[in-house]
């Protein structure tokens, strides 16, 4: 640390000190002096590494950036990102000829539900009128799919607890998973 600077800092010290009522012969005003110049130059080595790293990050050559391009058709996985500044653009195709499937799925559905007698964890007459509702938004020329996204999951948590139970329930549900996903809608 330069003379100018050390000695600045003293005279500040002692102005500070005289406040605080204490001495310059003071042993805790000479700690204090010690403690201030290993932080200042603690920081002083701070600052220039930082400054080393700089230029080292300038003077490097970029990473090159490695593309490459995956397809996955009717999955549950949108895209995967590996390696530093890697970036993901998904599009999501709905295929339009999938709901007359999930209409069908639901329909069956539904039949298989009312030959039960009850559902393990819900009103089984609750959940046909979800199923109904979910039909009935397929339906529509341009469905809300957040709507048909919350009808389908709320019947895909009721009857998913009650397949074991229910043999003829498992193949009617998985129809209705099967023709879900097929319109990006994946159940439990």
């Amino acid at each position: 640390m330069n003379e100018e600077l050390q000695s600045n800092l003293e005279g500040r010290l002692k102005r500070q000190a005289g406040r605080m009522g204490m001495g310059g012969d003071d042993r805790r005003f000479e700690r204090i002096g010690v403690a201030c110049l290993n932080a200042r130059e603690r920081l002083e080595g701070e600052i220039d590494l930082y400054i080393v790293s700089l230029a080292n990050r300038q003077s490097a050559s970029p990473i090159p950036h490695v593309v490459q391009n995956y397809s996955f058709q009717q999955s549950a996985i949108g895209s995967f990102q590996t390696g530093a500044n890697s970036v993901a653009n998904v599009h999501q195709n709905v295929e339009q000829g999938a709901h007359p499937q999930l209409i069908a799925a639901l329909n069956n559905l539904k039949a298989e539900l009312a030959k039960i007698d009850r559902l393990a964890a819900h009103d089984k007459g609750e959940i046909i009128e979800i199923v109904d509702d979910g039909a009935t938004e397929a339906a529509k020329p341009k469905p809300n799919q957040t709507k048909l996204k919350s009808y389908l999951e709320t019947v895909g948590t009721a009857v998913s607890g009650t397949v074991s139970t229910a043999a003829n329930l498992k193949p009617a549900y998985e129809g209705v998973k099967v023709a879900a996903a097929l319109i990006g809608i994946n159940l439990p």
